[in-house]
């Protein structure tokens, strides 16, 4: 493994001591021009990188965040992350963003990659399969800000930005049994994961509130894209004509459209047989047809707000126990998938 390049090191070649380079590299005054050209040569030839951290400290002018998402080719994402930059380049920060892909693995290399990196802090999104936090220990001892947005620790108390994912899926369950709908089917995600184990606690609640059957062959708990909702519908259909379900509640608008095509394909009218709601009103929720109705998340606000909660943790006295919570409006945008009788 290549040595990460010190001040120290770059001290050794040129005879001198740590201080001086550090005060040659941040251009003090008290150090000759002959000195600093040195310096800025001996480090560009041993391939020094500046610890971004300490010259944030030493200069009081913005440094680097660390970001890390499911994915970037999502609009929900794409949209947090824009909300975050948008705060940080006003602080004279810059972002790097990962993608962990939803897997675990990948997030805890990312983490430790950033963090040996030297940001000066993470705002994450948590990966599907994330269920136990141990590799974000090195932040918090750090004393960096860590912020949770959207997908957050389940049963942990962090600064974190997110909607009440519960009365969002309530809004939207209700919405369905209004268009007159007795057997919906609902397919969401692994309930580790909190926003997952929230909208499905809405789903339930508002099913045992009109005294609706919850049909254990309609629900399913691994069906968070476009494949996986593709699958879910398949097995749907494996049923007998008199079990299928009259509407659809998704925990993602991927989940949602890959279900339509499914469903389309093989007859089913919609919203006239099948009502469909998704969540997180992605772009492309209005683009098919009919268009899907969705939650909005308020995306862009959540990455603006937790950039928000990224600075106040930085000023805190201990970022490590900075646990501010924010949630955010989240409202029902009604298209055609759902949309079976005039409101």
């Amino acid at each position: 493994m290549k040595k990460n390049i010190t001040i120290r090191d770059i001290a050794e070649a040129l005879h001198t001591t740590p201080s001086t380079v550090s005060r040659a590299l941040a251009g003090s005054p008290r150090i000759g021009e002959s000195m600093k050209g040195a310096v800025r040569a001996m480090a560009e030839s041993m391939g020094y990188i500046p610890n971004a951290r300490a010259v944030s400290l030493r200069t009081g002018k913005g440094s680097l965040i660390g970001v890390i998402v499911p994915s970037i080719n999502r609009d929900f994402f794409s949209s947090i992350i824009d909300g975050i930059e948008s705060v940080a380049s006003e602080k004279g920060y810059n972002i790097i963003i990962g993608q962990s892909r939803d897997d675990v693995e990948r997030e805890k290399a990312l983490v430790d990659e950033m963090f040996r990196g030297r940001v000066d802090g993470l705002i994450v999104c948590l990966a599907y399969t994330t269920s136990k936090y141990d590799h974000f220990m090195p932040i918090w001892r750090s004393g960096l800000p860590l912020i949770f947005c959207d997908r957050s620790p389940k049963n942990l108390t962090t600064a974190r930005v997110n909607i009440d994912d519960y009365q969002a899926a309530r809004s939207s369950a209700e919405h369905l049994i209004k268009q007159g709908c007795r057997r919906i089917a609902f397919f969401g995600g692994a309930e580790n994961v909190d926003v997952f184990f929230e909208r499905k606690k809405g789903f339930l609640d508002v099913m045992h509130k009109y005294g609706l059957p919850v049909i254990p062959d309609l629900v399913y708990d691994d069906a968070i894209n476009f494949e996986k909702g593709q699958a879910a519908a398949r097995k749907v259909l494996a049923l007998k004509k008199s079990e299928y379900p009259d509407g659809l509640f998704a925990c993602e608008d991927y989940t949602a459209i890959g279900a339509l095509t499914v469903f389309r394909e093989n007859g089913f009218r919609v919203p006239e047989d099948l009502c469909i709601c998704g969540f997180g009103n992605e772009e492309i929720a209005s683009y098919v047809s009919p268009g899907i109705s969705s939650i909005d998340q308020s995306s862009f606000e959540q990455g603006y707000q937790a950039s928000l909660l990224f600075f106040e943790a930085q000023k805190s006295s201990d970022p490590s126990k900075f646990t501010t919570m924010i949630t955010l409006p989240s409202r029902l945008v009604i298209r055609g998938s759902s949309m079976r009788h005039p409101l």
